[in-house]
């Protein structure tokens, strides 16, 4: 396994390797613009009380439609780098298309890895962000990229089964 599939797996596993990770983008146009207000410095709740176990993503607009995200941020050498861009699929059916471009302990990824994976995102209440990963055991596990396009784009698509049913929950936190 290349040292940037190694690194992946052992840091992001529970959280976006629970999604599929796909050698070419799922979508490559009609991407939605972010709002501003996207970013900033994110918050997930650990599992415990103790805010050393808390993940936190940096979000930050490259151009209207294209984004950087950093995840886990804080601990150098865990981060891995995104290019972001949205989907909006009708009311309440956001779908961010993440390509990974580097990481501190692995670098650059290597040709032909999985580059590209999807999170179901969720505005609420204004500063909280639901965020869903593919569901490795669902629908859209073992397929390519084109066929998980026909599948999202499916008027009858079942997203609850696509994308893991229990969402990270992450809080911008205040400027100060």
């Amino acid at each position: 396994m290349p040292k940037f599939a190694r690194f992946f797996v052992t840091f992001l596993g529970a959280f976006l390797l629970a999604g599929c990770m796909f050698e070419e983008p799922v979508f490559t146009g009609e991407f939605s613009e972010l709002p501003d207000s996207l970013g900033g410095v994110w918050v997930a709740p650990g599992k415990a009380e103790d805010p050393r176990g808390d993940s936190y993503a940096v979000f930050a607009p490259i151009e209207a439609q294209r984004w950087l995200l950093a995840y886990p941020a804080g601990e150098a050498e865990k981060t891995v780098y995104y290019e972001v861009q949205a989907r909006t699929f009708g009311e309440g059916r956001d779908l961010l298309q993440l390509r990974t471009i580097a990481s501190f302990a692995g670098g650059l990824p290597d040709a032909g890895e999985g580059k590209y994976t999807l999170v179901f995102c969720n505005r609420i209440a204004g500063n909280r962000l639901e965020v869903r990963p593919i569901n490795a055991e669902g629908p859209l596990k073992g397929k390519k990229a084109p066929e998980v396009k026909s599948m999202l784009e499916a008027p009858d698509a079942d997203w609850n089964a696509m994308f893991v049913r229990e969402p990270m929950v992450f809080r911008l936190l205040p400027e100060e």
